[in-house]
């Protein structure tokens, strides 16, 4: 009998900003979660500059193709930081959550919150009573409400190289950012 593939997970972020240093650390808070959980990294997609702040995302629907052409034989999971970076409005956030279950997986955040209980509700038809109740956190808590973002909105056109992993300081303990 063979043993169970772990789970893919797809890594998701967005970056309206010319900074990196937040982007990074997400990212990399994401890469430590998922080998804790012991996930597999699939990848990572980020929007950035206006399609980061626009409701037309090409990296999140190149994410959500890649989990649906995944989904053989084991789960895949959207891994984001916190529910902020798919979208700060709710109802933005359920649409991109909608498009990844209707790929066949969920959406996980860093704080161990998942849509994965509520996958039949965000693929099915929702009434507007029913919006605010789709995720769940490690208490087990309906969430009504989005974890909100601290990033500001910064002007100028952010440099469109992709993200790699900051390179770790001499002492092991935390990245060293370029």
């Amino acid at each position: 009998m063979s043993r169970p593939l772990a789970p893919l997970a797809l890594v998701y972020d967005r970056c309206g900003s010319r900074s990196r240093r937040q982007l990074d650390m997400r990212l990399t808070g994401c890469h430590v979660y998922a080998e804790r959980k012991g996930w597999v990294i699939g990848g990572h997609w980020v929007d950035l500059g206006e399609r980061a702040l626009s409701a037309e995302r090409p990296q999140f629907g190149l994410l959500v193709d890649a989990l649906r052409a995944a989904m053989a034989g084991r789960e895949v999971v959207c891994l984001v930081h916190h529910w902020g970076r798919l979208a700060q409005d709710l109802v933005d956030r359920l649409a991109l959550q909608r498009s990844v279950a209707r790929a066949g997986g969920h959406v996980e955040t860093t704080f161990e919150e998942s849509d994965g209980a509520s996958r039949r509700a965000l693929v099915g038809r929702m009434h507007s009573g029913s919006l605010a109740e789709t995720s769940t956190g490690r208490t087990g808590r309906t969430m009504s409400t989005p974890h909100m973002s601290d990033d500001g909105k910064h002007g100028g056109p952010p440099q469109d190289k992709p993200w790699t992993p900051p390179t770790p300081s001499p002492d092991g303990d935390r990245p060293r950012v370029a």
